[in-house]
């Protein structure tokens, strides 16, 4: 044999020895079961990754017409103090407004587990 050559040698079974054969019928079933609950989750997780998509598209583009109008309102301000009241006002309202949010999308991922969760418990309840 050569350097590159490999071999492989397979055990032959012993003449006499008993071999269980699987019972293959049930295979179908499940398998049919599992694609099932499988696609019903998929869908679960699509649908409440659009539904928060939507949801962050929404948002990014309430803040960035929020920005527009705070720059456009600073342009107004006739005093430093005025700046800096206003400066603090929107710096407010935003923090309040990605505080909301986080707690909508929060809410969103937590609805989507459980939607998903509850596909696969009615999988255990049909088979």
């Amino acid at each position: 044999m050569t350097k590159n050559e490999t071999t492989t040698e397979v055990s032959k079974p012993e003449p006499g020895a008993i071999r269980v054969t699987p019972d293959w019928s049930l295979w179908p079933d499940a398998n049919g079961r599992f694609l099932e609950g499988w696609a019903r989750c998929n869908t679960a997780v699509l649908e409440g990754a659009v539904e928060l998509a939507l949801e962050i598209v929404a948002f990014t583009q309430a803040r960035v017409q929020a920005d527009i109008d705070a720059w456009k309102a600073l342009t107004d301000c006739r005093s430093p103090s005025d700046l800096l009241d206003y400066q603090k006002a929107i710096s407010e309202k935003a923090t309040a407004q990605y505080l909301d949010e986080a707690s909508k999308i929060r809410s969103k991922m937590a609805g989507i587990l459980s939607k998903v969760t509850t596909q696969f418990g009615e999988q255990d309840r049909k088979s």
